[in-house]
């Protein structure tokens, strides 16, 4: 599909394998496959207020394909997060390795709890 106009979106199927998504030639990005992960416990640090943690979280067993460096990943908690935590971000550190970090409201310390998430994948590597 090549819907290119004027602010149309384009959709080229790329010979290496993938999709390139995007309105600018230059700006495209390649995304080889989006892939949802099984679910997996990861355990919510505890933390005083004002300041920030992080998990590390191997998800080799929640994927059929391994994440890299380079990927983006986003986190997604399957329930509500320890009273005053807030999630920061999610980045892969290496293969089948994800940090998500946290980082506790003004006035309130987190106390960790175990959450379930779910890890939305774009392998662009």
């Amino acid at each position: 599909i090549n819907a290119k106009g004027t602010g149309a979106l384009s959709l080229q199927s790329v010979a290496t394998g993938g999709l390139k998504i995007g309105t600018s030639t230059a700006e495209c990005a390649v995304i080889k496959g989006i892939y949802l992960s099984a679910v997996i416990a990861v355990t919510v640090p505890s933390f005083a207020a004002e300041t920030s943690d992080s998990v590390v979280v191997d998800v080799a067993a929640a994927f059929t394909v391994q994440p890299a460096v380079g990927d983006a990943i986003l986190a997604i908690p399957q329930a509500a997060l320890p009273t005053d935590c807030l999630q920061a971000e999610a980045y892969i550190t290496a293969t089948d390795m994800v940090t998500v970090t946290f980082d506790a409201k003004e006035g309130g310390g987190v106390t960790g709890a175990a959450v379930n998430y779910k890890f939305l994948l774009f392998d662009i590597t």
